[in-house]
This record gives C-alpha cells, sequence and structure tokens, in this order.
C-alpha cells in the first residue's frame, strides 16, 4: 500500500428519510426486488421498498455509481454486498437510513418506546456479565445497547444476530445519539472507519438531534434528487 493511501480518510456517508416519498422507477436489483415483492407483511415490504430506494440514491449520491448497472449478491449469511463499496441498511418507525462507505459499516435505528417485557428483552440483549453489570437498567439505555450490538453484527461477517454474544465493551468506539422526528423519539448508531467524521444527510423530513456531542444532519436539495 502507498504511503498516501493508508493516509487516506475513510469515507462514511448517512442518510435519513421519512417515507413514503415519491420515486419514478422501480428497484433496479430484480433480485432484490422478487425478493420484497414476497414479504407477506405489508407494513415491513414497504421499509424494505423504500430502504433500498433510498440505498440506490445514496450510491449514486457517495460514489456516483449508475445504480442500473450494478450488480448486488446476496451471501449466504443473507447479507446483501456490492464489490467496491459497504453498505448497510436500517428502519424502524416511519425512519429508514442507508450507511455508505468504504470500509465495514453498520447503521441501526430504534424507536424509542417503553418495552412492555424489558425482562425478556434483557435476557436476549445482555450477556451474563452484562445482566451482572446493569441489574438496574433503563429501557433507553437497553435499547442504546441492543442498536450498537445490531451495528457489530452487521459490520461483521456473522450470519446470526445473537445480541448476548456480543460485549457491548468489545464493541469499537461507534456513534449513538437520539434525535425526534414529529412526536417520535428516535436512537440512531453507527460504527464505522473515522466513524467522527462521518456526514448525515436528511433527504424527507426534519430531524432534530439532541445532546452535546449530537452530528449534525444537513437537508439535502430535494430539487436535485433523482431516485
Amino acid at each position: 500500500m502507498e504511503a498516501n493511501e493508508s493516509n487516506k480518510m475513510s469515507v462514511c456517508n448517512v442518510y435519513l428519510s421519512k417515507y413514503p416519498f415519491p420515486f419514478k422507477k422501480e428497484i433496479f436489483c430484480q433480485q432484490r426486488r422478487e425478493e420484497i415483492e414476497k414479504c407477506r407483511n405489508s407494513s415491513v415490504k414497504e421499509q424494505k421498498m423504500y430502504v433500498w430506494k433510498l440505498l440506490e440514491y445514496a450510491l449514486s449520491d457517495t460514489f456516483g455509481l449508475d445504480i442500473s448497472k450494478q450488480k448486488f449478491q446476496k451471501k449466504k449469511s443473507g447479507k446483501w454486498i456490492l464489490d467496491g463499496c459497504y453498505f448497510s441498511l436500517s428502519h424502524s418507525g416511519n425512519i429508514i437510513t442507508v450507511a455508505i462507505s468504504d470500509s465495514p459499516v453498520g447503521i441501526d435505528v430504534q424507536i424509542i418506546k417503553k418495552l412492555d417485557q424489558s425482562q425478556k428483552f434483557k435476557a436476549i440483549i445482555l450477556s451474563e456479565k452484562e445482566k451482572k453489570k446493569f441489574r438496574n437498567i433503563s429501557d433507553e439505555r437497553l435499547l442504546k445497547m441492543w442498536s450498537l450490538k445490531e451495528c457489530a453484527f452487521k459490520q461483521s461477517d456473522d450470519s446470526n444476530f445473537i445480541p448476548s454474544r456480543y460485549s457491548i465493551d468489545d464493541i469499537p468506539k461507534g456513534v449513538t445519539f437520539k434525535f425526534g422526528q414529529g412526536k417520535d423519539k428516535y436512537i440512531l448508531s453507527l460504527l464505522c472507519d473515522n466513524v467522527e467524521k462521518a456526514d448525515y444527510h436528511s433527504l424527507i423530513g426534519e430531524f432534530k438531534t439532541s445532546g452535546m456531542n449530537s452530528p449534525r444532519i444537513k437537508a439535502i436539495n430535494r430539487t436535485l434528487v433523482n431516485i
């Protein structure tokens, strides 16, 4: 590797949007399009469709890719990949988000809500060590840990997501912050190289972040958007 390549800063762009939103063309990847069509849950089907359209826009915006010419592949683990770049998708409530990078990346968004069965969630999310360490953990803190562990799974080559197998202390430094959209509040988490330099963009909707270290989410000029 050349010296200038080793010092090159990793690229990471995050895109958020409300849905539904209008788009002109159907999903280009036929295999993914057919897979989504088979989804029986209408709400999940809608989320998967819109987040993939956001992905197509994000890849074009970040790397200038002609989406109609890209060859997406699905690994045996069920994860979708594309040669030459990395991406991660997430959706919750009526929010979808996509992270694009030139290094492995994981993103997750969770709507903040009261957990009706918090003890059950603790058993699923926390390792044995964490159960002892976080005996009186709040629902919001539990959601943040879930979110970061989800990011670690998406960033990895693991096939199955078992949260309790991930230790929050072993997860690399990431970003987790809260934001609001209308009356709802969300948690967004991100893991990638040079994570503190990631850029955040909003396609549809205003997103108000909270917390001292929360990033600024820049609105995209929608007159220039072609999805």
